[in-house]
This record gives structure tokens, sequence and C-alpha cells, in this order.
């Protein structure tokens, strides 16, 4: 039988296909082996550019620290980095630097770099998860930078519930910090001044009633009198009544504070003249909303209180801005009773005695001081002062809105001087200045220049043509 083509052609190839087999397999034993998975590893790393090892690296850092020499922050951050726990430290004195570094932190004020000063403690902290006193110097650290929230997070993991609390509330996370005085206040049922707190922290994260108001009540209800947070929790509440539209409530806080026998308040403290100054306002709101044949005793009776406040903080040196305010209802008072002299003798003390620039807090009151008592010469009938009175007060405000006043107040009493005029330049000046600032004027008189400067410049100039 024939065989098929395609099986006599593999006969005559197959001792080729063995020979070349043979070659290649001999190849492969005379070819060196590829070396081990482990010495490949360690030729690489000594091929490989050198890696500082992380003790060298703090080493590096220490020595700048030490010597003060440069920048050391940058090879101790990395070489805390690069220690991924504390045996990569083996053979490099922890104990020696850390105490070198928390000796340079605490000197330290700037905070950037006590931020900076974080960062390494972090890492610290990360690499010695079980040592206690590392999360309380991070969470100090954080605290003096000025990272509040960090701060706080790093106290409560350290177990420090309190100062947690306190970073909260310093860095005005209010609600959390309120939070863990409370939770302060059921671990321990005599911890009235952690309920104080909450009840603090509540009033700052605005919510005043019926949250805050009933915190301040409980801790009110849990004190002896002595206590001495409680002047200042009456205080809180009597804030809240007046802003919240309550002045009669509020004056009952304000009374206490000012003369309840057994809270003993010594009128040099600060709750006191609070409580005395917010005690004149009261009055004044209760005075405005009072019908008006009881009006008069109100007013009498808040003007009493602001001058008591002037004479006992306030009788000589330089006004702060409580001082500028009590002062300012004391004139106003005394002009709206007729009294217009005592009313000026009181201005001219106030106005001699305000610094050279103005409290920040009292610029405004400081200003209309000012053009009031150009209005208040002109009442007395001494318009020659009241002209130079209001001229002095537009010079020194020219930028301001209310510089208004001070145009058509010259111009009346220019008027009464029989200079018409002159009247009538400050008139028209009047008018000038309005239009070219019209939107800042309309916003001037806490929001009532709209609705004031135009009927007032147009009565104006009817009496000067």
């Amino acid at each position: 039988m024939r065989l098929p083509a395609w099986i006599r052609s593999a006969a005559r190839e197959w001792p080729l296909l063995l020979a070349a087999a043979g070659i290649a397999s001999l190849s492969l034993l005379l070819l060196p082996a590829p070396p081990p998975a482990p010495l490949r590893a360690a030729r690489r790393a000594a091929e490989a550019p050198r890696r500082d090892r992380p003790a060298d690296l703090l080493r590096r850092g220490s020595r700048l620290l030490e010597t003060r020499s440069g920048d050391f922050f940058p090879p101790l951050r990395e070489g805390l980095q690069r220690a991924r726990t504390a045996r990569d430290l083996d053979g490099f004195d922890f104990a020696a630097f850390y105490e070198a570094l928390r000796s340079a932190w605490e000197r330290e004020t700037d905070p950037a770099r006590l931020a900076r000063f974080g960062e390494l403690a972090r890492e610290i902290r990360r690499i010695f998860p079980a040592v206690p006193a590392y999360a309380r110097d991070l969470a100090d650290l954080w605290s003096r930078a000025g990272l509040d929230w960090d701060a706080a997070g790093q106290f409560a993991e350290a177990g420090a519930a309190r100062r947690a609390a306190e970073a909260y509330a310093r860095g005005g996370f209010s609600l959390q910090a309120a939070d863990l005085f409370a939770r302060l206040r059921r671990s321990d049922p005599g911890e009235t001044e952690a309920l104080y707190r909450r009840a603090e922290s509540l009033m700052q994260a605005g919510l005043w009633e019926p949250e805050a108001m009933a915190a301040f009540g409980e801790y009110v209800d849990s004190v002896k009198p002595g206590d001495p947070l409680l002047p200042r929790a009456l205080l809180a509440r009597g804030v809240m009544q007046a802003e919240l539209g309550r002045p009669v409530e509020a004056l009952r806080e304000f009374n206490r504070i000012l003369g309840d026998p057994e809270l003993g308040i010594d009128p040099r403290a600060e709750e006191w003249g609070e409580a005395l100054l917010r005690r004149g306002r009261a009055l004044a709101e209760v005075a405005r909303r009072a019908p008006e044949p009881r009006r008069p005793a109100s007013w009498r009776e808040a003007r009493q209180s602001f001058e008591e406040y002037l004479d006992r903080y306030a009788a000589s040196g330089p006004l702060d801005a409580r001082a500028v305010e009590a002062g300012s209802f004391v004139v106003r008072l005394r002009v709206a009773e007729g009294e217009w002299n005592g009313a000026l003798e009181r201005l001219d003390d106030l106005l001699s005695r305000l610094p050279a620039a103005d409290p920040p807090e009292g610029r405004g009151l400081a200003m209309e001081l000012r053009f009031l008592r150009g209005d208040l010469l002109s009442l007395l009938g001494r318009h020659e002062e009241a002209v130079r009175a209001f001229g002095a007060a537009c010079r020194r405000h020219s930028t301001d809105p209310e510089r208004l006043l001070g145009f058509v107040g010259r111009a009346r009493a220019l008027l009464r001087l029989g200079r018409r005029d002159e009247a009538r330049m400050d008139c028209g000046r009047a008018r000038a200045v309005y239009e070219s600032e019209r939107e800042a004027f309309d916003r001037s008189l806490a929001g009532r220049g709209q609705e004031y400067w135009p009927g007032e410049l147009d009565t104006l100039a009817v009496e000067v043509r």
C-alpha cells in the first residue's frame, strides 16, 4: 500500500527536526541561569541611589535644632515620615531628641511655626500611638497654633474631655462644645461649671430660646448665691431678654445683679458695671414704650442709671466706647427734659476726654456728639459758637454721610445771625453733597436717611430764600 505524500515527506524531514531540537536543548543548558528573586532585589537596592535611614535624618535635623544653624523642619519631618514604627528608630536617642524638640516649641510663639511643630508631633503620635503624653502634647500644640478643631479632637482622643470642650468653645464650634459640656455634667452631677459653659455655648450658637435660656435657668437654680459664675449667668439672661425685645424681664436680671444683697457682687466687678449700663438701656426702652403720662419719669430713671455709670467708671480720664454711649444717652435725655445748660456742660466734659482717635466701637456716637454740640449752642442762642462747632465737626468728619447734619445746622445758625447769603451757600453745598453720594446718605442715620434727608433739605431751601 502506498503511503500518503505528507507522511512520506515528514519521514524524510524527521531526522532534521530531531537534530534542531537537540541543538536548542543544548543551548538552553549552556546559557547562564537567572539569579534568584532575593538576589535580584539586593542587586537593585545596591545599584539604586542611597536613601538616608530615618535615624540618620533625625540626627541631622537634631544637630540643626541644637545649633540653630538652619531649617531643621525638613529633615525631621522626612525622618519621622519614613519611620513606620518605633523599631525604625533603633539606635537613636529618641527621648533626648523629644525633650529638645518640646523645649523648642514651648519657647515658640509664632502660630505658623507652632503649626509646623504640630506636623512633627503628629508624626510622633503616629509612630508611638500608645504614649498618652504625646497625644496631649500634640493637642496643646494645635491649641497654641490656633487650630482649635484639631486640638479638640486630639484632646478628646487623649481622654481630656474638658480641654476638648474648651478648645471647641474657643474656636467657635459652639454646638460641639455644648455637647461635650453636657456629657461632663452627666458624668458628674456636681459639675456646675460645665452646666454654665454649656449654657454659654448654646447662647454663642444662637440657640437662645428655649435652649440657652433654659440652660442658664438650670444653672442659676443649681448654685448658691456666692457662686462666682452666677453674676455672668444673670447678665447673659438679661442680655438675651433685652435682645428679644423684653426690657422688663431684662431689668429683673440686671436689678438682681445690682441690688440682691445675697449675691454680694462688688461694684468694681465687670459684671456690675455691665449690668448698670444695660439697665440704663432697658429703662430707656421701657420709657420709649410707656404711655405719655409715665414717660418723663421713666426717662429720668434711665438717665440716672447712665449718670451713675459715668460717675463710677468714667469720672475722669479718657473715655472708652461704653462711656461714650452712656454719655450720649445722658446728654440726649437732658435735652429731652429741657435741661440744655446741664446737657451742654456734660457734653463739653465728654468731648474734652475723648481720645485723639475715637474708640472704634464708639466712633459713630462721638461724631453725633460733636454735631449735637452745635445744636445745643443754637438752642441756647449762642449762634456764633454754633457756626464754629458745626464747621469743626464737618471738618473732622469730612467723609461721613452724617456731615450733612453740620451743613444744615450751620445754615440755620447763619440765618439766625442774619447771614443769609452764607446760609444759602451751605444749603447749596448740602444739596450737592447729598446728590453726589445719594445711596450712602440714604443708608445713613441708621437706615432712615432716605426718609429724612430729602424733606430736610427741601425745608432748608425754603428757609434760606
